[in-house]
């Protein structure tokens, strides 16, 4: 782990550097592992109380909770580009 760790909601986030790069989410409870990104710094995330954020080198990335029961996970990447018309 290199860094702090954020917690949001129930899940603490840790970002690491070497063999297994990104930035891992953890259920608090069960240590379950609950989120995974390849990208990641010093500080895993941060939280507008909506999504969460993730800092990369060059890059944010955004996060929003998937409602329950719609598979692993507890975070699905918010897109913002336009979409192409038909």
């Amino acid at each position: 782990m290199l860094g702090s760790s954020s917690v949001v909601g129930e899940t603490v986030y840790v970002s690491v550097i070497g063999p297994n790069i990104g930035t891992f989410g953890y259920n608090v409870r069960r240590g379950k592992k609950v989120f995974y990104n390849d990208q990641g710094e010093y500080n895993p995330v941060i939280s507008d109380g909506k999504r969460i954020y993730l800092t990369g080198a060059s890059t944010i990335r955004a996060f929003e909770p998937k409602p329950p029961g719609h598979g692993k996970g507890e975070h699905r990447k918010k897109n913002r580009g336009h979409r192409k018309s038909n």
